[in-house]
């Protein structure tokens, strides 16, 4: 439920655009291209926010030659999709800061713009737990060639050597 349409939970008193106001509004401000979908998206928002700051009037351009799809220049449903867009950018806004550039504040901040209520956990939980497994197969790999412990405690390769030994750490493994 994108840009604020409330879910049962969080009932809000928002008059957005129709279906049709949306089509209208997006094929104007479309984006020419974009590689990634969540930069298209992001440049979409920006592009909507500046038009309709200058101008709430939507025509229809499917037929230019029936009215405005707006009834006046400052139809409340535009004015509160334009403040919508402006929290959603807001939102999108932290995740230029150096330490919200991270799957996890990425997906804090989309879950925000579509209302999709951890709808991704399951598939969050199971990147964490493959990012994890690869973290524990590069550990290991370091290990089976070699590996040394830093100073610090970090395995690597600079440091001191990593002796064989038993589960319980008793003997040395031959």
């Amino acid at each position: 439920m994108p840009l604020g349409i409330s879910s049962p939970g969080n009932i809000q008193n928002w008059d957005l655009p129709n279906g049709m106001k949306l089509t209208m509004l997006g094929a104007e401000c479309q984006p020419p291209f974009c590689e990634r979908i969540d930069e298209a998206f992001r440049e979409l928002l920006n592009n909507l926010k500046n038009r309709l700051y200058w101008n709430k009037v939507i025509k229809n351009f499917a037929h230019p030659d029936t009215p405005d799809l707006t009834r006046t220049s400052s139809d409340q449903n535009v004015t509160d999709l334009e403040a919508r867009i402006g929290e959603a950018l807001d939102q999108l806004a932290i995740l230029d800061k150096t330490n919200a550039n991270n799957a996890d504040s990425a997906r804090s901040v989309w879950d925000w713009i579509f209302k999709s209520d951890d709808f991704f956990a399951e598939f969050d939980a199971d990147r964490k737990q493959e990012e994890k497994r690869n973290t524990l197969l590069a550990k290991a790999a370091l290990v089976g060639n070699g590996a040394r412990t830093s100073p610090a405690g970090v395995l690597g390769v600079v440091g001191i050597p990593n002796l064989s030994h038993g589960f319980y750490g008793d003997d040395p493994v031959e």
